[in-house]
């Protein structure tokens, strides 16, 4: 027998839940201001936000309550009494962790490019892992975003001609706020695809690896990872406290250029050397694995300014990537990644490989296809679904073709896996790392 919804106030949640989120989280779920209530991408404004939001509160409690061995997590202060409990949990880990630094880096790293379909040599990485060496004083996001001069409210007619002058055509601040706007949604992919990094350590190859070196680590890993996942519904004093002093941070991660040294010593003068390094930190191995699919997957929204003006992207950037945003990015991403995945054609889903190559080309598209596709993508409408996967499968279909292209460029070339530094081959499908 299907189990109905119970509806109180916006939030939905399935018959026999006890468990329910901190009023004040709903309030912001359920507001028309909020920040994907806005975005062209939600037609449906707050009601696709409670949908999504009501979904992922659910499936977290249910991985909660198995992480737990608990049949139900209780009211919100039981569950704030759990959460308490887990930061000894914490530093339990971390002494568990110590001895085996250096192979959990490894192993994160491995996981992170194998689930996202890169080769590794496509970056450089610098990981930190453990208190001792991560360092959050300065944290690479901002707490709220940049004041700044609204742009002219005419369209840009040296840029675009002639089109310029069609009464349809966006202002350059309406174009602008069209580039935050799908920097919002790319943020919310990228967080979404992630937060799956929490729990690769639940797969039985990944598990058994961790297992030789300390069989309690799984299980606890388990049990935090879940109770972290609830306290972003349950826990909005704490959250609020976070996004507003920067208090809590576990992890962190940053795109830069590469290091010209090379690993030998010498000045890396080979122009198939990697461009970009990932700066990646946790405290904890799930938290450092999300931070690298993090970095991983920030790398091809740079496509969305391809053909900006210099520094346009700071300036988007300015807007959207803030500790605040991020957390609602944390609520809502992974129903956009899996809202995503839905209308994805099963070849490019069972080839992990395709990823990056498919997120090249939906980060080219200009913002409001982009934002007009999503629309298609997050909408709970058959019809709506139904043409989205038909633009998805066009899409993912020409991923593929550039993921074929690039296995027969590595075999024609004999390149190895250990020295896989093809920038160059990137180059000639305008495939560029850099921003």
């Amino acid at each position: 027998m299907a189990k109905r919804n119970i509806k109180e106030a916006p939030i939905s949640y399935p018959e026999g839940f006890p468990e329910r989120m901190d009023p004040n989280t709903e309030r912001k779920l359920g507001s028309p201001e909020s920040l994907y209530a806005k975005n062209p991408a939600f037609k449906r404004g707050v009601a696709d936000v409670e949908r999504m939001a009501s979904k992922r509160f659910a499936d977290i409690v249910r991985k909660a309550r198995q992480s737990t061995g608990r049949e139900t997590l209780g009211s919100t202060s039981e569950i704030r009494t759990l959460f308490m409990q887990m930061y000894s949990t914490v530093r339990e880990i971390m002494r568990l962790e110590s001895p085996h630094k250096l192979f959990l880096k490894n192993l994160a790293l491995r996981v992170a490019a194998e689930k996202t379909g890169i080769d590794k040599d496509w970056f450089q990485y610098e990981l930190s892992l453990g208190q001792e060496e991560t360092d959050f004083s300065v944290p690479n996001f901002k707490l709220k975003p940049d004041k700044r001069k609204e742009r002219k409210n005419v369209p840009d007619f040296e840029k675009y001609g002639e089109q310029a002058f069609d009464p349809d055509f966006p202002t350059e601040e309406e174009e602008f706020q069209q580039h935050v706007q799908m920097r919002n949604i790319a943020n919310a992919i990228t967080q979404g695809e992630a937060k799956k990094g929490h729990y690769y350590f639940q797969e039985p190859s990944i598990k058994f690896e961790i297992d030789r070196k300390n069989p309690t680590l799984s299980e606890l890993y388990g049990k935090l990872m879940a109770m972290l996942d609830i306290s972003y519904f349950t826990m909005e004093d704490f959250i609020e406290m976070a996004t507003q002093t920067g208090q809590g941070v576990a992890g962190s991660v940053n795109l830069e250029d590469a290091d010209e040294e090379g690993e030998d010593g010498g000045m890396g003068d080979d122009d198939d050397a990697p461009d970009t390094k990932i700066v990646a930190q946790g405290v904890i191995f799930p938290i450092l694995v999300h931070e690298i699919i993090k970095g991983i997957e920030e790398a091809p929204t740079r496509e969305q300014f391809r053909n900006t003006e210099p520094g346009y992207s700071k300036e988007v950037y300015g807007q959207t990537d803030t500790f605040e945003n991020e957390i609602m990015q944390i609520r809502i991403g992974p129903e956009v990644v899996e809202a995503l995945r839905n209308a994805l054609p099963n070849e490019a889903i069972e080839n992990p490989k395709v990823n990056p190559w498919f997120k090249k080309l939906l980060y080219s598209k200009k913002p409001k296809e982009f934002l007009n596709l999503m629309s298609l993508v997050i909408s709970d409408d058959s019809r709506d679904i139904e043409k989205a996967k038909v633009e998805m499968k066009e899409i993912a279909r020409e991923a593929m073709v550039l993921q074929r292209e690039y296995e027969e460029y590595k075999k024609e070339n004999e390149i190895k896996p250990e020295d896989d530094d093809i920038q160059g081959f990137l180059d000639s499908l305008d495939f560029d790392l850099d921003d």
